[in-house]
């Protein structure tokens, strides 16, 4: 995950390197043909590009986060660039699990985010930045290559969420899909690991790469350090340039066994001169400081052979995490660190729902898999009110788990219920989510009222933008969309992992076969925006989708209306009129009950109200 200031310190030890084609000019400078890509790096590389790219196409105005379809398609570019360059791409690793010992720094990292949302939840208390120009396509080449710093600082929300599950994705259904691997463990020690045995450079902007022993070759290419560079007598090639960090090169010019004690001093001391680092690293260390750097030495030493094999394709890194942890911890209590949303910080948390849904995907997996685990609690990290805390989530077996799976199921059946056969799937999945984020908050008796359902959707114009209500029931959603994705990938890794003569579980392939129809990352999850404009082209489409949710508010304010007026009625009968001479009288009963046309509302099935209210509108 980084050590502060660890790349500043050895920025001036640096060297030129070129990555693939060189021109005779170029005979001093080290010359790179493979490379192994950090692949979580390479996602925020290219996303800390694209945003100082918005940024500059704003001006003085708010800057529009990239999308993450933009986000993959700028990954691809870039590789592109580099295997037209003569780079051979070996392989692109990115996390499966994390360290047990790196869960304090999660929480901080979580924490970090939290507060941030929270200062730029607090300065645009009245409603978000709305971007004032429409969103225009990204110049891709201009914004990896030409643009490397912005001149004002900008308040902005924490990068994507689901960014580089985003990239993976989209990665493997490209032409370097072979070579992505989400791996059981950190993608620093697989590509450490495979660099040191291949010869090949490591593509990375983490400064932990540089601790690992590399090799007598090895070296660290920093992401942020490329650039495109014209040939002096051929203006028409270019060749692509960085930064090289080669290990032992400099532990041997710092007289140092290695970066390891460097980095360890580091680590302890944020403040202290290179000069100062480097006369520390000198030193043997003995007594109790040993003990600390043999803790600190053991996260960066690592096997030579390849770790046993777990094909975990298919996977996102948090699935994956929870994947390889239940198969290799025999612990009571297992961990999910969830991301911060994008929401409104002031209201419930939006991990708050699609709980239901994580809590079948991780049951099921517990009771189909070969996990040594007897967990029977999982523990969900995510923002709780103002902190980041822990909940407690019970897994499910026998006749728990089988009515958890009916009603599941029963709730993924509404989006074909609700669906035309022609209808857009984007359309249909978002209709699903934010019915069950309204069905929930009902159920809370928490307000949603059918003017804020009409503007998320934009379904009567939205001049004033986007609101907060209209952000919160985003991330609201997005939340459930996920944990279906978690869903749909925990049921697809254990039917393709799981012996034939392992039966499955009643109702898994139907299950399965209706989380099928799941967009990408890069389609489904899409902005405010981009649903509205969906909206407003499938028009048609849209308002049959979303007519149940307007019929289910309306039911349910007619339900509130008449408890209104019993409550109402209840309070007029204890009122009793007392004479002058102080005697009560007696009270008259009122007949009570619905009148027929509010009976009516409550005997249809909310699938048969799309006709009252066809165009979605109040």
């Amino acid at each position: 995950m980084g050590i502060p200031r660890l790349t500043q310190d050895l920025a001036p030890y640096t060297e030129t390197a070129i990555l693939g084609q060189a021109n005779h000019e170029s005979e001093d400078a080290i010359v790179i043909d493979s490379i192994v890509v950090d692949g979580p790096s390479l996602a925020y590389h290219v996303y800390n590009a694209l945003i100082r790219h918005r940024i500059l196409e704003a001006g003085t105005g708010a800057a529009r986060i990239p999308t993450y379809h933009e986000i993959g398609t700028a990954a691809e570019f870039l590789l592109a660039e580099l295997t037209s360059h003569g780079v051979n791409i070996e392989a692109i690793y990115f996390d499966g699990a994390l360290p047990v010992g790196k869960e304090e720094t999660r929480l901080q990292r979580l924490e970090r985010t939290r507060k941030q949302l929270e200062e730029y939840r607090s300065l645009h208390s009245t409603r978000p930045p709305q971007p004032a120009s429409p969103q225009l396509d990204i110049d891709f080449h201009r914004a990896l290559w030409l643009q490397k710093a912005v001149s004002a600082r900008r308040s902005l929300p924490a990068a994507p969420p689901f960014m580089v599950p985003a990239v993976i994705e989209t990665l493997s259904k490209s032409r370097w899909g072979t070579q992505v691997q989400v791996v059981p463990e950190e993608a620093d020690v697989a590509c450490a690991r495979v660099a040191r045995l291949s010869g090949s450079a490591i593509l990375s902007n983490d400064s932990d790469m540089c601790i690992y022993e590399l090799g007598e070759h090895g070296c660290v290419v920093l992401l942020q350090s490329l650039e495109k560079k014209r040939y002096k007598e051929q203006s028409a090639g270019s060749q692509i340039v960085g930064s090289c960090i080669r290990p032992r090169t400099i532990a041997a010019r710092l007289k140092i066994s290695s970066l390891l004690p460097l980095a360890f001093e580091r680590a302890l001391d944020v403040s202290a001169s290179v000069g100062e680092l480097v006369e520390r690293a000198r030193s043997s260390y003995t007594g109790s400081s040993q003990g600390a750097y043999e803790a600190f030495a053991d996260e960066y030493r690592i096997s030579e052979a390849l770790q046993p094999s777990l094909n975990l394709q298919g996977l996102d890194p948090r699935t994956a995490e929870f994947v390889v942890r239940s198969l290799r911890s025999g612990k009571d209590t297992l961990q999910i660190y969830l991301p911060m949303l994008y929401e409104d910080i002031t209201r419930d948390a939006a991990w708050s729902y699609g709980q239901q849904i994580r809590q079948l995907a991780c049951s099921i997996w517990l009771a189909v898999s070969a996990s040594p685990s007897g967990s029977k609690v999982v523990m969900e990290y995510a923002r709780k009110g103002g902190r980041i805390g822990a909940s407690a989530i019970a897994m499910q077996q026998g006749r728990d788990l089988s009515r958890l799976l009916s009603e599941v199921t029963s709730q993924m059946r509404l989006k074909s219920a609700a669906a035309n056969e022609h209808a857009p799937m984007v359309l249909c999945w978002w209709t699903l989510a934010v019915h069950l984020v309204v069905q929930q908050k009902l159920n809370a008796s928490k307000a949603i009222s059918r003017v804020d359902l009409s503007s998320f959707f934009g379904l009567k114009g939205n001049a004033l933008g986007q609101s907060w209500n209209d952000v919160h029931l985003h991330a609201s959603a997005q939340a459930i969309l996920y944990s279906t994705r978690i869903l749909e990938q925990l049921l697809l890794f254990h039917k393709r992992s799981r012996d034939a003569d392992n039966e499955p579980l009643d109702g898994l392939d139907q299950l399965v076969g209706l989380l099928g129809t799941m967009p990408p990352i890069s389609e489904l999850f899409v902005g405010i925006d981009e649903l509205r404009a969906l909206v407003s082209t499938q028009r048609n489409y849209a308002e049959g989708l979303v007519a149940p949710l307007f019929a289910m508010l309306r039911e349910h304010e007619a339900k509130e209306a008449i408890q209104s007026k019993q409550h109402t009625r209840s309070v007029d009968d204890q009122e009793q009129d007392v004479s002058a001479d102080g005697f009560r009288q007696p009270r008259k009963r009122i007949k009570r009950g619905l009148d027929a046309e509010q009976k009516t509302a409550f005997q249809h099935n909310m699938f048969h109200l799309l006709a009252e209210d066809g165009s979605g509108e109040d």
